[in-house]
């Protein structure tokens, strides 16, 4: 958020389109759209950002394993010409990824967004392939959510994208858990659609050994690996204090690799939901360096702890018209040098 605010108001409509299940696979697929209204004073000035998704996909369970697929046809167009629109693609590898066509005003791409095998044996559950893996414990500064991390500012959270990886989850007894977490690195490649290699960059690839256990109505984690050259240990906590008060916590500490420095960051949060629907959360992240600074090596492992300011708060309240409609409000502010940001927005 340094040097810029930005401002959201956008609304999503959610059609879903469920087809009737033949030969053990069931299809689905859903239509969103939604406007954005985004400010940057001192930057290229007010946009009008307008984005169509369509999404289709289908899930198999012939026997013991379990496949899913989905694939995603995006278009996103702008009022302004402010170089290429093209959005970052999540690091996956591009032989999945086809660019129809991007310019200063209009996207559009299509890209297999999960393609992956899960099975159960015993206490034993596995899957492999391209597969969301989420992290997250609080909602808008996660420092743990490594892998394709929702921005503070995403008001649709339905599908989180798909990296390619493997996942253990080994079940130890009713209320623990022991995962290993391995994800594919990729080179970033600037000469392909979607920005990254076709095949492995290992040294950039992800190996998370993870532990659970959820007591006295907290769940607790601790974790350690390496993270895309960042060897991290960590761990976070989640519950509620009396059936009432939600309390959120995350925490890693991140060595880079060849002597490129250290860093902490930790994030808190409060939260409750009343049964009017009405929601309140509270979020405060700090970040604190050995001389790491913003550096692209953190901002791959963690965008949440490469921000290059110290404290953050966040603020954001939502309220449940119906199952069916939802608003959200979030306002953010950058301590170290004032920037802000708000937003707005309407889902259906």
């Amino acid at each position: 958020m340094t040097g810029w605010r930005k401002y959201i108001i956008a609304w999503v409509i959610f059609l879903p389109f469920p087809y009737p299940p033949a030969a053990l696979a069931v299809g689905y697929g859903f239509l969103s759209s939604g406007v954005a209204a985004l400010d940057y004073p001192g930057g290229p000035g007010s946009d009008i950002l307008a984005v169509t998704e369509i999404r289709a996909g289908i899930d198999s369970a012939p026997g013991v394993f379990h496949l899913e697929s989905d694939l995603v046809q995006t278009w996103a167009s702008r009022d302004t010409v402010a170089g290429a629109l093209c959005a970052a693609e999540t690091e996956r590898s591009g032989l999945f990824y086809f660019e129809e066509h991007c310019s200063g005003r209009v996207d559009s791409h299509a890209v297999v967004d999960r393609l992956l095998f899960k099975g159960s044996r015993g206490g034993l559950d596995f899957s492999l392939g391209r597969q969301p893996v989420n992290l997250a414990t609080t909602f808008y500064f996660s420092v743990n959510d490594f892998f394709a991390p929702f921005a503070e500012s995403s008001f649709f959270r339905q599908y989180r994208p798909g990296v390619d990886g493997l996942r253990l989850d080994y079940s130890l007894g009713p209320l623990s858990q022991l995962s290993l977490i391995g994800v594919l690195g990729y080179e970033a490649r600037q000469d392909r659609a979607g920005g990254f290699s076709r095949g492995p960059d290992y040294r950039r690839s992800s190996v998370l050994l993870r532990y659970l256990d959820n007591r006295f109505g907290f769940e607790t984690v601790f974790m350690a690996g390496t993270v895309r050259e960042v060897m991290v240990v960590g761990g976070s906590i989640s519950g509620e204090i009396n059936n009432w008060l939600g309390v959120r916590g995350e925490c890693h500490y991140g060595r880079l690799n060849a002597g490129g420095g250290d860093y902490f960051a930790v994030t808190l949060g409060l939260d409750h939901r009343y049964e009017n629907g009405f929601t309140w959360r509270g979020e405060y992240l700090y970040n604190a360096d050995s001389g790491v600074g913003f550096n692209a090596v953190v901002a791959a492992a963690s965008p949440a702890a490469a921000r290059p300011g110290r404290d953050y708060l966040a603020a954001g309240v939502g309220y449940e018209f119906s199952p069916l409609l939802s608003a959200q409000g979030l306002y953010g502010v950058n301590l170290s040098d004032g920037s802000r940001l708000f937003s707005l927005y309407f889902l259906r």
